[in-house]
């Protein structure tokens, strides 16, 4: 099957003649991004935590590549007329070996190679994290082809939710590490399943898993019940011998 190519994906024709943003507006908010602030966001690929690339230039941008009524503010890459992207952190990786990852991450994010980047609005419990609310982080999928589902699991989170795409997930409900109002937003199932060969290899793996406790437990049950069965008669083979010896002695 071929890959799903998400720059650009379902951006329409204007995505090929009118600019990225104007006015500090983009019509593809997924895409594009118009904020100097400093908090983690999701690239296209969802591969990696990272920041909008905007900077200041020292002379105005030309006419055609001012996005912003600052026109001295511009995205990093000539390549894409700098228009003003995610760039994602170098340290922000969410296959990254989670021992090596800075405290401060580890706080709110799951690092495997199943683990992809989630937009949402929250701020870890950890003090030892910022302060401020962010907007992304990583945590694990698992991904079922056939149905073309996921679920995740989260950072402080034993076990796995399904995430549906469009909703968001309450993640105090689902771990301590997460203060009161703190949410992700499900990603398309393409955008964090496509290429996620660790993601199905999980889910299968605890599918078979499910499987064989569920043969498990239908094998305990018939056992159960024909030793049930069994000592019923058993004891009513036995009830019968000790009248029988009762009435023999009394006769």
């Amino acid at each position: 099957m071929a890959e799903v190519l998400r720059m650009g994906r379902n951006a329409s024709y204007d995505f090929l003649t009118n600019k990225c943003m104007e006015d500090n507006i983009t019509q593809w908010p997924e895409m594009f991004c118009n904020t100097t602030e400093r908090r983690y966001r999701c690239p296209t690929d969802r591969l990696r935590m990272g920041t909008c690339g905007i900077r200041t230039y020292s002379t105005p941008m030309p006419t055609y590549f001012q996005y912003f009524t600052n026109a001295f503010l511009g995205g990093f890459s000539a390549f894409l007329d700098y228009c003003p992207f995610i760039v994602g952190y170098s340290n922000g990786a969410c296959n990254q070996d989670p021992s090596t990852a800075s405290p401060s991450l580890q706080a709110f994010n799951v690092f495997s190679d199943a683990a992809r980047c989630f937009d949402g609005v929250f701020q870890p419990r950890n003090s030892n994290a910022r302060s401020e609310p962010n907007n992304a982080l990583c945590a694990n999928v698992m991904c079922d082809t056939a149905a073309r589902t996921y679920s995740v699991q989260v950072r402080g989170s034993s076990g796995y939710v399904a995430c549906t795409p469009g909703e968001s997930i309450d993640l105090a409900t689902l771990s301590a590490a997460f203060v009161n109002g703190s949410y992700i937003t499900c990603a398309p199932y393409v955008e964090v399943c496509q290429a996620n060969i660790k993601g199905v290899i999980d889910f299968e793996r605890d599918a078979a898993d499910t499987a064989a406790m569920r043969q498990w437990s239908e094998r305990m049950y018939v056992l159960a019940t024909v030793t049930a069965v069994l000592l019923g008669i058993v004891l009513a083979a036995m009830a019968g011998l000790v009248v029988g010896l009762l009435v023999i002695s009394l006769s």
